[in-house]
């Protein structure tokens, strides 16, 4: 290892020319020696290790991640595409030689040096050699990505330590060429001591101890070295060749951040990795890593015990979104909501998985949850007589300005725990939330919350606000941030707009005066008025404030307290019928022991009377012979025959003896029947007491029977088909899945009204604390802006800056990737909710980093649409998974996502049958509204086990419908020669008659997608249409984004539909049916073109090739052919 000090750039190299041998070592280089032995620092798992491991399952997913860089065709790509911020190196001067000045003042001037980079495509080449190619397998041509990065400042020194980053791939790669795998899992510590050795050779000083700036042969050094370190090939590596500018605002301390170079999971991972070993790891992390499991779970749909438990009137929600227009929430939608809100009550946590395919309503379960949370923190809200009770004091302050500051306050831990952070893999389910939420078009007309600032926040500025007020947003509900750019957005619209920011709004709120000078005529004075967020507002303050805040709270606990009287009162009748069923069998019971104890009584009695009577018999002997034994003592022989013992005394002796021996026979006989009559009697008026008490039960619980069976009828003419008892699942599978269970409409206006309550709660309460808010959310914004905090008691309280955002926007929307650069400083478990969209598209690893920030996540998606995309080869995936003592198959993508493990980890769970065998999901949404036949027959066959249920109404079939016809395959001659692997000339022709026949009837922008199951056909179809461009003037789009929208495989339309679906099968011939296996082997290709076509869906490809072949056989069922005209 390098010691402290710092030695000169020479001693890396003799000249920039070294560079060109990169993959040269050089003898005698102790520390290029020390970091290559970073390589060797961590061997496959050890034999000992436990299969399956928590550490094991992250040091996998560590070790795919390593090999996951952020590659670009585009250096611009590392600075938001600027290209003006790119400065070739192609000799000196350096820019920073020249005395270049920003063009961007006040802004300060920095560089990222790019010190070489690697060649994606010649780095894949090698090691799809090493490890086989994949039948859809990237190829990243003309990609590169940089071997490490620094800032320098405007006079080219190093900005710092932490301004300097290694490439983990350009590290990982040598590795798994020289059989070294199992050390991917080491990167966190190879990455520590990589960047302190590149930092170490970028600071350079002269003889006189003054620092020196970066030269050309200084960069070429240091690229050599890097490439020598790290055993990267020649021919895997581009010298440096640019360097780009930076800028930083004059306000902001330090150098600005340093470019994504690697993996956005590989810090989340490494840390979630150090918590797991340290036994600190969140609950949630831990159920999904399955270190905690659920207890056995029943199926739901095999037994519905299940769900009519989950749909109980007392799981309901006391509020609900307000939704206009919308589909019902029907049965097991509701379960869901009802799911999230019971399976987490108190502070439980933990992980609770939904299988939502598209179209079932997942968008109605965001909502919902969303009202939830918000009802559920505006009861802790309520509890504050006053709003400013609620901030505490901490002491810290943030300076923004000279001698000016903000205050830091921590916030009562009864309001936290509400916050939803929605994440997703892809951008456009990000928007879709950030988007949907506030939607005017959404919710019933009236509800306003912050909507002036919500139209800020999505459009800008207000020319671009839509005409129509009913596209208009209503609430201030979502954010989209994640991104620098959206959170820059975020800031500049919801914080700084000029007419409708929200730290406006509070100044108002404190009663300042935020009158701004308007634009006047010119010798004109300027005259002041109000931001348009005042008058659109109307922010109180003070005294008036107060009285808003106690209107709002009266209004939501009166709300709260008679919705949760109706919930009530429908959970009792809930328990009638069940508790009538039990009073049926308890009457039942009691009538086969009266009958018991009726037929003991009379038996009893008869014995009771045979005892009297052998009492009186007893008796009557015991009389005779007591009268027996008189009268032969009257006949007593006189005393001389007793002296002399005559005969006749002798005879009378045993006369007398034996009548004695009578009479004691008869008293003993008395005295036992005597016994047997008390016994008698005893248990005739045992019988007839328990005979008594039987009737008085009985005659009870008859009266019980008939109170309960009033109340039951009360409640079932008063709830209708509503009432969910046995009946409500006998009416059939489609029935109950359709059906709306326990509340009317008039219930749920209350609960609705009570959402609207909360909101004004939340409005109030911030509006009377606004000093603490503006505070609180103007050190988050300037976090927002510049960064982490460097001070560690500041980090600690980032979870209350957030909670204060929270506080007025309920959601914040994100991307994975995002994470942890927007929340890497929060502790474990900082937010109460996390919901997940389209899990079934994100490799398992991707999650970690939300999921460990979170108390509790819902996690919602389908594994059988589009899966998770993975990169490097599968052979690959399988080393590392075996290397690390992993199952690859339930931890690794892409047979592993986000859903698969959230589904493992839920307790709620139900099971489809597949050829393959059991496929446990979540919680199921069944009821699906989007498409048409045969599309819902084909998805519903291939991977829903014909569970679900179809309710989508009357087909609305548009322009490319009335040209094209209904479905059918198209089946060409694909006899000719390919001219590309796995591509039909003849499908492809058929495709452009389909097109032009659009055109020629004059459909403008058609609502069609072209859908291929693989890359090269899509390519190819774009080649085909790229070259008539008169056929998109027809169709009046711009050609280039049609194409790039429109055309592609199935990751091309995530999250999208269209009226109608072009599936373009290709790979017709007899040599192509491993491609047509792969593609038909799992439901989810064909699954995703069936269920992006809306209305109609054409397949284009050979029948007799595609018709036998794995999911595919049964579009062929399904499908008619015809010829195309």
């Amino acid at each position: 290892m390098p010691g402290a000090s710092v030695r000169p750039a020479g001693g890396a190299a003799d000249t920039p020319a070294a560079a060109a041998t990169p993959g040269a070592a050089r003898s005698g280089d102790a520390e290029a020696g020390a970091a290559l032995a970073v390589l060797e620092l961590a061997p496959a798992a050890p034999a000992h290790a436990v299969q399956d491991s928590a550490h094991a399952i992250l040091s996998s997913w560590l070790s795919l991640e390593v090999l996951a860089p952020l590659a670009y065709t585009d250096p611009a790509t590392l600075v938001g595409g600027d290209r003006a911020a790119i400065a070739k190196v192609d000799g000196e001067p350096l820019p920073w030689q020249r005395g270049e000045q920003s063009y961007k003042p006040p802004f300060r001037l920095f560089y990222l040096v790019v010190l070489g980079e690697v060649s994606m495509e010649m780095c894949m080449t090698d090691l799809l050699a090493s490890f086989g190619k994949d039948e859809e397998t990237r190829t990243f041509q003309r990609h590169r990505a940089p071997i490490a990065m620094a800032i320098v400042d405007q006079d080219g020194l190093p900005a710092g330590p932490d301004t300097v980053s290694i490439s983990s791939f350009a590290w990982g790669v040598p590795a798994v060429l020289r059989g070294k795998a199992g050390t991917l899992a080491r990167w966190p510590d190879a990455e520590r001591l990589l960047r302190e050795q590149l930092h170490q050779r970028l600071v350079r000083v002269d003889g006189g101890g003054r620092p020196l700036p970066l030269d050309l042969r200084a960069i070429h050094d240091i690229h050599a070295w890097l490439c020598s370190t790290l055993g990267l090939r020649a021919d895997h590596v581009l010298p440096p060749s640019f360097v780009a500018r930076l800028y930083r605002h004059p306000k902001l301390e330090g150098a600005p951040d340093l470019p994504p170079i690697n993996s956005f999971y590989l810090d989340d991972l490494a840390t979630a990795r150090a918590m797991v070993d340290a036994g600190t790891a969140p609950e949630t992390l831990l159920r999904y890593l399955s270190v905690l499991k659920p207890a056995p779970a029943v199926d739901l749909l095999k037994d519905t015990t299940g769900i009519a438990a989950l749909i109980a009137p007392a799981r309901f929600p006391p509020a609900r979104w307000p939704s206009r227009g919308s589909h019902p929430v029907v049965t097991l939608q509701q379960a869901a909501v009802n799911a999230a809100r019971s399976e987490f009550a108190g502070d439980r946590q933990g992980i609770l998985a939904v299988n939502g395919p598209p179209g079932t309503g997942k968008m109605t379960l965001l909502r919902d949850l969303v009202a939830h949370c918000v009802e559920s923190r505006a009861a802790r809200l309520v509890e504050f007589d006053d709003p400013n009770k609620a901030f505490i004091p901490t002491g810290q302050r943030f300076q923004v300005g000279d001698g000016e500051f903000l205050h830091l306050h921590g916030l009562d831990p009864r309001i936290k725990g509400f916050e939803v952070l929605v994440a997703s893999s892809n951008n456009k389910a990000v928007e879709n939330v950030s988007r949907e939420l506030p939607a005017g078009r959404s919710i019933e007309p009236g509800p306003r919350y912050f909507s002036s600032t919500a139209r800020a926040l999505l459009y800008g500025e207000e020319k671009n606000f839509p005409a129509d007020p009913a596209d208009q947003p209503w609430g201030l509900m979502a954010a989209a941030l994640g991104n620098s750019r959206n959170r820059r957005d975020f800031r500049q619209r919801f914080w700084l707009h000029e007419d409708f920011g929200f730290a406006t709004y509070l100044k108002a709120a404190r009663g300042l005066d935020v009158s701004r000078p308007e634009p006047a005529a010119e010798g004109q004075a300027p005259r002041m008025v109000a931001p348009r967020i005042v008058a659109a507002e109307r922010p109180l303050s003070g005294d008036a404030a107060q009285q808003q805040w106690k209107r709002a709270r009266k209004s939501f606990i009166e709300l709260k307290h008679s919705v949760e009287a109706i919930l009530a009162r429908l959970e009792e009748a809930r328990t009638l019928a069940p508790r009538l069923t039990r009073l049926h069998d308890d009457i039942s019971q009691l009538h086969v022991r009266h009958k018991a104890t009726a037929q003991s009584l009379s038996t009893a009695a008869a014995a009771y009377a045979l005892a009297i009577e052998g009492s009186s018999k007893a008796r009557a002997a015991v009389v005779a012979a007591e009268r027996e034994l008189q009268a032969l003592q009257a006949a007593r022989p006189g005393v001389s025959a007793r002296v002399f013992v005559s005969e006749a005394f002798r005879r009378w002796m045993s006369e007398a003896s034996a009548r004695e021996g009578v009479h004691r026979e008869a008293v003993r006989a008395e005295a036992q029947v005597q016994a047997t009559l008390e016994t008698a009697a005893q248990r005739q008026k045992g019988f007839a007491e328990e005979l008594g008490m039987v009737n008085a039960q009985l005659e009870t619980a008859q009266r019980e029977e008939e109170n309960l069976g009033a109340m039951l009828k009360e409640a079932y003419a008063r709830i209708g088909d509503r009432f969910v008892d046995e009946s409500f699942f006998d009416r059939g599978h489609e029935a109950w899945n359709l059906a709306m269970p326990w509340l009317n409409d008039q219930i749920h206006k209350e609960r609705e009204k009570l959402f609207i309550a909360a909101l004004e709660v939340h409005k109030a309460f911030v509006t009377v604390a606004a000093h603490k808010m503006e505070h609180n959310l103007g050190v988050l914004m300037a976090a927002l802006q510049s960064g982490t905090f460097q001070d560690a008691a500041r980090r600690q309280l980032l979870p209350d800056l957030w909670s204060s955002l929270f506080l007025v926007v309920p959601v914040v929307a994100t991307t994975f990737a995002s994470v942890h650069r927007m929340l890497g400083d929060l502790a474990p478990a900082s937010f109460g909710w996390l919901l997940v969209d389209e899990a079934g598209q994100a490799t398992p690893q991707a999650a970690v980093g939300a999921l460990m920030r979170a108390r509790r996540a819902v996690i919602v998606g389908d594994t059988l649409q589009i899966p998770p995309v993975v990169t490097i080869p599968e052979n690959l995936v399988n080393q590392i998974a075996l290397q690390q003592r992993v199952d690859r198959s339930l931890w690794c993508a892409p047979q592993a996502s986000v859903q698969t493990l959230a589904d493992s980890a839920s307790a709620i769970q139900a099971r489809f049958s597949t050829p393959d065998g059991t496929r446990v999901v979540g919680l199921p949404l069944l009821v699906r509204r989007r498409f048409q036949e045969p599309m819902f027959g084909v998805s519903n066959a291939i991977a829903y086990d014909n569970r679900m249920v179809p309710a989508m109404g009357p087909d609305s079939a548009g322009d490319v419908a009335d040209v094209l016809g209904p479905s059918a395959w198209f089946d060409p001659d694909t006899s000719s020669t390919a001219s590309a692997p796995k591509w039909s000339a003849e499908e492809g022709q058929v495709v452009m008659r389909m097109l032009r026949k659009l055109a020629r009837a004059g459909v403008q922008h058609p609502d069609i997608y072209v859908i291929c199951p693989f890359r090269v056909v899509a390519q190819e179809m774009r080649l085909l249409l790229r070259a008539e461009p008169q056929l998109f003037e027809l169709f009046g789009v711009d050609a280039r984004k049609w194409l790039d929208e429109r055309v592609g495989t199935i990751h091309t339309f995530q999250g999208k539909e269209a009226e109608a679906v072009i599936a373009v099968l290709g790979a017709p011939m007899a040599g192509e049916k491993g491609a047509r296996q792969w593609a038909g082997g799992v439901p989810n290709i064909l699954n995703v073109m069936a269920s992006r076509a809306k209305s109609r869906l054409y397949v284009v490809g050979s029948r007799t090739a595609w018709g036998s072949v794995g999911h595919f056989a049964e579009l062929a069922r399904q499908v008619p052919k015809r010829p195309f005209a």
